[in-house]
């Protein structure tokens, strides 16, 4: 695994399938893993290919989540934590 650039995890949404995915992304790096998420009242990849078909299974993987880095921050998260910290001014 050490040449690949991105690793997509889809394991199980149990709490089994949840340890194995943070093992996984302790043990691989979290900065090159990415975690699918299946659709609702689907604990894993074949519940939501029965449910939601194969088109929907491979937007899942494809639409696969970044792994938040900790102690990063992205513009995005700046401009929450800016809005949420600095005092609004009045104009006199």
């Amino acid at each position: 695994f050490e040449d690949l650039e991105e690793i997509i995890i889809a394991v199980d949404a149990d709490s089994a399938g949840i340890r194995l995915r943070n093992e996984l992304i302790n043990r691989l790096g979290a900065e090159r893993c990415r975690v699918v998420t299946y659709g609702p009242e689907c604990k894993d990849a074949n519940e939501h290919l029965c449910k939601y078909g194969i088109a929907s299974l491979r937007i899942a993987i494809e639409q696969a989540a970044e792994v938040p880095l900790e102690g990063i921050f992205t513009a995005t998260d700046s401009v929450s934590y800016t809005h949420l910290t600095l005092p609004t001014t009045s104009r006199v």
